[in-house]
């Protein structure tokens, strides 16, 4: 069965699913930040829980728990692989 790359942000992504982060958008601070947290490109992230009004998201990143307000996900794109 072959897999297709679908692409979300991280504010999209469902409590216990998983995908590769593809890129951070912006050049400023925040962006810069969220590359040193571990959120760089090919790097596996799962979505763990979300808040019950969906800010912050908790999520892992390798063998690091994060919390991120819903704004600061919405600019990682990730990539996810659906078989069809």
């Amino acid at each position: 069965m072959q897999a297709f790359p679908s692409f979300c942000s991280l504010d999209q992504l469902l409590p216990g699913e998983t995908a590769w982060v593809h890129h951070v958008d912006g050049t400023d601070d925040l962006s810069q930040r969220l590359c040193d947290l571990g959120l760089q490109q090919g790097v596996e992230v799962e979505l763990l829980g979300k808040a019950p009004w969906g800010d912050p998201i908790r999520l892992r990143v390798g063998n690091w728990r994060l919390g991120l307000r819903r704004r600061e996900a919405a600019r990682i794109l990730l990539q996810k692989f659906s078989p069809r």
